[in-house]
């Protein structure tokens, strides 16, 4: 992949909006220390949205090889493929908003919806969702 990412990256292609799952959509940096059914479930074959509107579909991950592996247990990097697409803030206002209409807890999905609506750049959004 060429094209950098600018974090959090946010996944738009997985169907079902929990809030106490909402927070696992999001990917902070390239390294990823959880499990393969987690990483499996919400960022295999996923589509996310940078920072930027740029697109990336999570590829696979990596183990970090370094002699100071000793410190950094079963690290792995994340391989993403730019998808040379992207997305602009008003459809993300618009595919967010839908998507949101999932969460059951209706204060929660009140703020969500004031946060989208409010947001006037993509960094911002993804930022303060």
């Amino acid at each position: 992949m060429k094209e950098s990412i600018e974090y959090p990256i946010f996944n738009l292609s997985y169907p079902d909006w929990e809030l106490d799952t909402l927070g696992d959509f999001f990917i902070y940096n390239e390294d990823y220390r959880s499990s393969d059914d987690f990483f499996n479930k919400y960022y295999l074959n996923q589509t996310f949205v940078d920072c930027r509107g740029n697109l990336f579909k999570v590829i696979g991950k990596s183990l970090i090889k370094s002699k100071f592996r000793i410190f950094r247990s079963r690290v792995n990097k994340i391989q993403f493929e730019a998808l040379n697409n992207n997305i602009d803030l008003e459809q993300l206002k618009k595919e967010l908003k839908e998507k949101s209409q999932q969460i059951k807890n209706d204060a929660a999905q009140t703020e969500i919806l004031k946060q989208i609506e409010n947001s006037k750049t993509i960094k911002e959004l993804l930022r303060g969702f």
